[in-house]
């Protein structure tokens, strides 16, 4: 009998991702989350049983066979969200952590939860390698409460046994991403004439995983012993902003604008990322697609999709 996986936020540019990922190794796909979907779309991502709804006890308890795995996707997905409603994102995030952890505890004791967590936990750091022990001073509510739902499987990990690996996910993208830098970014250089011009500095620092390598990294610790443990996902390459900029530029044949940086920060948004890799690299993953294939991959997506 093939094992089963749920996937909370399935529909999502992570989820769907991994969903593929998982239905490629031969996985019975179940997915819960927002929006009608065909039976035609749900083929094509990989998802076998779909559930609409929120995240909750009552619809996890309508899937009848027990997962041997859940990846929890679902959760407030940008820092400018959380900031405009976090009500909404404490919701999205740590209510929903909440519960898939008690229908475990409940309902089904042998499934592993992986948890999809944020660089975000980290907050400010100086410019260095970051780390899994390093100190956890969130600076948005976004990164407040995806260190509130580590807590709450940091818990149950130690007082109920159940068995969580937490990914702290750094900037992740890839062709189909309609938000964040790249997709702003993309769309900004395109409509502009003379000059374009971006928040920051230029020099703020970010690390790029594309969202193949993290549906692949999420396959491989779903194939690994653990009881709890804490992973940083990215690729291990101090990028600065600029330097993706630039990247686009050419790619999109406007080499022509002038980048102006208005040196204004955005609310809630670090300096510098970067993280250290080894601790997943020792257990047997490493990524594959470096960051200017994946540049070029996702423009000519963009030029497709406009």
């Amino acid at each position: 009998m093939n094992r089963r996986v749920i996937i909370t936020g399935g529909l999502g540019f992570i989820g769907q991702n991994i969903a593929r990922q998982f239905k490629d190794k031969n996985y019975n796909v179940i997915a819960i989350g927002h929006n009608k979907v065909s039976e035609q779309e749900l083929s094509r991502i990989g998802i076998d049983e779909w559930y609409e709804g929120d995240i909750n006890l009552n619809i996890l308890n309508t899937i009848s066979l027990k997962p041997d795995l859940i990846i929890h996707c679902a959760g407030g997905s940008t820092v400018g969200g959380s900031l405009n409603n976090p009500y909404l994102d404490f919701h999205k995030t740590v209510n929903s952590t909440l519960d898939v952890l008690e229908y475990i505890r409940l309902f089904s004791p042998k499934t592993l939860l992986i948890y999809l967590s944020s660089a975000a936990v980290y907050g400010n750091k100086n410019d260095n390698m970051i780390n899994e022990e390093d100190d956890l001073n969130p600076v948005s509510p976004y990164g407040f409460h995806k260190l509130a739902a580590e807590n709450l499987c940091k818990s149950y990990a130690s007082n109920f046994n159940v068995k969580v690996a937490i990914v702290r996910l750094f900037s992740i993208y890839g062709e189909g991403l309609k938000k964040q830098l790249l997709w702003e970014a993309s769309k900004k250089i395109i409509a502009s004439e003379n000059e374009v011009i971006f928040f920051g500095t230029g020099e703020e620092t970010r690390d790029w995983l594309h969202v193949k390598d993290v549906a692949r990294l999420i396959e491989h610790i779903a194939n690994i012993q653990f009881q709890f443990i804490v992973l940083n996902g990215g690729y291990g390459e101090r990028i600065p902003v600029k330097q993706v900029l630039f990247t686009l530029l050419n790619e999109l044949e406007r080499n022509d604008l002038k980048i102006i940086f208005n040196n204004q920060n955005k609310p809630g948004d670090p300096m510098y990322y970067y993280a250290n890799i080894n601790k997943i690299k020792e257990l047997g993953w490493v990524p594959e697609i470096d960051l200017s294939i994946g540049l070029s991959n996702y423009v000519k997506w963009f030029k497709n999709t406009i």
